[in-house]
Parts: C-alpha cells; structure tokens; sequence
C-alpha cells in the first residue's frame, strides 16, 4: 500500500484574508454541490463520504482561504468562517475550507448518515440566515480523481508508491516527477467518492490505519486503455473523505507524457487524468563479453524512457574495468550514447546521454569467474542527458544484475529503490 504524504490537492487554496460582511441571506443554486475532485457542474449524484463543494453567494463571513480544523473529540468542525451547512435539516456537515469570491465556495463531507438515500436538502446558514433548501441527488458511487491543478483536468494526483514523486513527466514545475513503468511500477491514486468501506469512520473522522478501511466493491484502474486490478482501495489512513487505489501499471501501456487515466465503480466512471509513462522492463542493461572482459550498453529506449517519458532508440555502450574487491568482483565504467526520440510536441529528434559513476559489484570474485558461472549482484549509476530542446535530466539509478558469465547476453533487472515497488 502507498504511504501517505500530508497533500490537500484541491482541499484548499490559501490567499491573502478579506474580510468583508455578508450582504445578504445565502443563496445555493440549483446544481451547484458536486464533487471536489472534479468540479463537474449538473446533477450527477454524489455518494455519501464524498468530499464536495458547494457553490453560492454569501455563503460565508467573507474570509479567502480559511481552512478547516479538528474539534477536542476527533472530528472535523461543523462550523467555519460563521457558516454551517446541513442536510436534511439536522445532519451537520464537517467543513474542510471556505472560499470567498465571485462565487463563495464551501468544501464539504457529504454526510455518511445519508448513505441509501437518493436525494436530500442542503442548508447553508451565515449569521443566523440560512439559505432556501436546494436538492442534492445521491448514490452509491461518484469517483472523482484529484489533479494537480484542481479543476479535474489534466495531470492526476497520482504518485509512484511508497514515494513523493508524481507519475507526471520529468521537469514538471513544482513537484518531484518522473514517468512511470509499465510492468514495474506500483502507482496510488488520489480520489474521493467510491463508496462504502469496511471498518467505516464516522462523518468527519479520519480514516484508520489500523484495521484499514477497504472499498466494499473493488474499482477497475483503466491506464490508457489498458485494465489495472488494484491491490490496494479504501480511504487513506488519517485522512477524512479522501481514497486511495493501489495499482501496477500493467505491461502494454503507451509511453507518453499524457497516458489517460480513469476509475470506474459501481458502473461510475470518474473524470479522466493524465499520468507520464515512460519505457521499461527488462532488460535494463545488456553486459557483454567474458570475464573479466566485460563491455555493456542501455538501450535507447530505457534512456529516453526514464529521462524524457517517450520512446527511443539506440543505445548507450559502456567500457567496463573488472577487479577483484575481497570475495567479489566490481566493474567500474561509463559512456556516451545517442539515438532518435519523439518529441512531446511531435516530430523527432536525437538524444544525447551520458552514464557516470556507474559500477557493478558481483558475486563471486573474479577469480572463480567461469564460463557458465551464474553471477548475481548490484548496479548503481548516474544517467544524465537532454532531447528535444530541454534542460539537462539527470537520474541516479540503482537495481540488481543477474547473468551467465560467457553467454552473449546478461540482462540487468529493472532499477529499484525509488524506481522499483517490491
């Protein structure tokens, strides 16, 4: 399962406080309460657990950015920036941000003790004014997957497993990135609203850790088409409303910068994101020769995979010096490759990299290399070039080797460490 990182997504945006007097008794327009995560205007039924947005006009004190907090018991307060919202007429909702503009915004949790229902009222209450009673359609299901820019659209947040670095491509402005692998990489999604789990916590509560709360009906991952199976979907722990789904990227998934990304659920699909795939699989380094003559290359497509997220050719040669080092052996060695890569504005054009500090430390020792021997061990080196016009990208990759000393070819495993979920 990802580990979790403090990240609020869409939650809230801070800005600098105004505070003005509310001019009137508050007003919810028809259609206006939707899902956080994709701000989808209309009357799409939202599931109870859900973290919402409600839009409107004096909806609040007129503070910007005023973020929610915890009461002595536990659970997220109902009350906020001098509003209060309630469904139903006496189910008060816990209160994540208030937002003041052109359109007052309050982001919300739709209440668990509306779960079975189809519809139910909304009230916001400002100053002792509250609003007319606005429908709000519920069911079961209404997946929505967070974005970096919290409108919905665009980069998802979605991270490399067990890290902080975003499925997103290399250079992306803000954040640690890097494309993810097919057939290698564990990925976890952010998202909200896939409906009940087991060992449920109560409206405003954050989720356990311990037992964990897992989605009752299992979500189907689509990454560009491709069907994922996650192993891990339920709401992630010490977070309220807030849901995780667990999954390998599955092998036959196009590279790209923008691999499209949708959950489906109870027959509910969710907005489509966009992850960066790059190229990957064994094997990740070819090493040629007989001991302790060795020589190797990376193929043009690891390399413009892992430093720009999109195909390539070619290969990197790599001039390796054995030398015995107590019981192993340890190769030692770099070099200089380039090859044709498309662009992700189009067209193509060819990529410069080079491999640094690069060292393989083997079993046995060079000594009792022989022809037929099965070899194992570690790599790390540091890969660094540039294609289609972009700054410099540098990696410092590291992961296992295996092989047969004298045969033609020994692949190299995919990186590990932060490239590799195990």
């Amino acid at each position: 399962m990802g580990k979790m990182f403090s990240i609020c997504f869409s939650l809230y945006l801070l800005a600098g406080a105004l505070f003005v007097e509310a001019a009137g008794a508050p007003i919810v327009p028809p259609a206006s309460v939707v899902s956080n995560a994709t701000y989808a205007a209309g009357t799409n039924a939202l599931a109870p657990g859900t973290i919402a947005a409600i839009f409107g006009t004096n909806l609040n004190n007129g503070a910007t950015g005023v973020p929610g907090s915890f009461g002595s018991n536990g659970k997220m307060l109902t009350t906020l920036d001098g509003a209060s919202v309630t469904f139903n007429g006496t189910i008060s909702a816990p209160l994540f941000s208030s937002q003041h503009g052109s359109f007052d915004q309050l982001n919300v949790q739709i209440p668990y003790e509306l779960a079975g229902a189809t519809s139910a009222t909304v009230v916001v209450t400002v100053g002792g004014q509250s609003s007319p009673p606005q429908n709000v359609p519920l069911g079961p299901f209404s997946p929505g997957i967070f974005t970096l820019n919290t409108l919905g659209t665009g980069q998802g947040a979605v991270l490399i497993s067990n890290t902080g670095t975003f499925a997103a491509p290399l250079g992306t402005p803000g954040i640690t990135s890097r494309p993810a692998v097919p057939g290698t990489d564990f990925i976890t999604i952010y998202c909200t609203g896939l409906g009940s789990v087991t060992n449920p916590p109560g409206t405003g509560t954050p989720a356990s850790g311990n037992p964990l709360s897992m989605t009752v009906t299992t979500p189907l991952v689509l990454i560009g088409g491709v069907p994922a199976f996650p192993s891990f979907s339920g709401l992630a722990p010490g977070f309220v409303g807030l849901y995780q789904i667990d999954v390998q990227v599955p092998p036959g998934v196009a590279v790209g910068n923008a691999i499209p990304l949708t959950v489906n659920v109870g027959g509910k699909a969710s907005n489509t994101v966009m992850i960066a795939i790059g190229s990957g699989g064994p094997p990740f380094l070819n090493l040629n020769g007989t001991a302790p003559a060795l020589s190797g290359s990376m193929p043009g497509g690891i390399v413009a995979g892992f430093l720009f997220g999109d195909p390539g050719t070619g290969n990197i040669p790599i001039s390796m010096t054995g030398a015995s080092s107590g019981g192993q052996t340890v190769y030692t060695g770099g070099g200089t490759g380039s090859g044709p890569v498309t662009c992700p504005a189009g067209g193509t054009n060819n990529w410069t990299a080079s491999i640094s500090a690069f060292s393989i430390t083997v079993n046995p020792n060079i000594a009792s290399l022989t022809n037929g021997g099965i070899v194992g061990g570690n790599f790390t080196l540091s890969l660094s070039g540039n294609a289609c016009s972009s700054s410099t990208q540098t990696q410092t990759l590291t992961g296992m080797v295996t092989g047969t000393v004298g045969t033609a070819s020994a692949g190299g495993q995919c990186p590990s460490d932060s490239y590799h979920q195990h």
